[in-house]
C-alpha cells in the first residue's frame, strides 16, 4: 500500500482499506484459505487415481518405487529390518542381535557413517514408552531408525 500524509484523500484511502472490515482476521483469509483448497481438491481429484498422470497416482508410482529400492536393498540385511515394508512416507527399521544398543544418538550413525545417510533414530516417537514391550527385551528406544522417504530416488539406490 502507498501511503501519503497529503492530500488527506490518500490518508482517508489507506483509512477506508485498512478498516476492520478489510481486514484478513475479519474473514477475507479464511474464504481465500478455503477456496484455495476447494481448487487444490478439484485439481488433484481431476483424474482418476488410478491414472500415472493424476497428482495421487503420480505421487503413488513414485512411492512404490522407492520403497521397492528400499525393500530390495535391506531384504537379506544382517544389520536390520525393515518393519513396515511399503506403508506410509517413512521406513521404520529396528536393529537385529547383536546391533541392538549400539546407537546412541538422535541421529543414527550407522545410516550416517556406513550409507551416507543422515537420518534419525526414532528415540522421540515412543514418548515415555518402553518399546521392549512391545518387541520383546533388549530392545531400547534408540533400536529404530526413520527414513523419510521424500528425497530423490537416486538417494535410496
Amino acid at each position: 500500500i502507498t501511503y501519503r500524509k497529503s492530500p488527506q484523500i490518500w490518508v482517508d484511502a489507506v483509512s477506508s482499506v485498512m478498516s476492520i472490515h478489510g481486514t484478513l482476521g475479519y474473514g477475507s483469509y479464511s474464504e481465500w484459505s478455503w477456496m484455495g483448497q476447494m481448487q487444490i481438491q478439484e485439481m488433484m481429484s481431476s483424474r482418476a487415481l488410478t491414472d500415472p498422470t493424476s497428482w495421487v497416482g503420480a505421487y503413488s508410482g513414485i512411492m512404490k518405487e522407492k520403497w521397492d529400492v528400499v525393500a530390495d536393498a535391506f531384504e537379506d540385511c544382517p544389520i536390520l529390518s525393515l518393519t513396515n515394508k511399503g506403508k506410509g512416507a517413512y521406513a521404520f527399521f529396528l536393529y537385529k542381535e547383536p546391533y541392538l544398543d549400539l546407537q546412541d544418538s538422535f541421529v543414527s550413525s550407522f545410516f550416517l557413517d556406513v550409507l551416507g545417510v543422515s537420518t534419525t533414530t526414532y528415540y522421540w516417537g515412543f514418548r515415555g514408552a518402553d518399546p521392549g514391550e512391545f518387541y520383546g527385551g533388549g530392545v531400547g528406544t534408540y533400536d529404530f531408525t526413520r527414513l523419510q522417504l521424500y528425497r530423490d530416488l537416486n538417494v535410496y539406490m
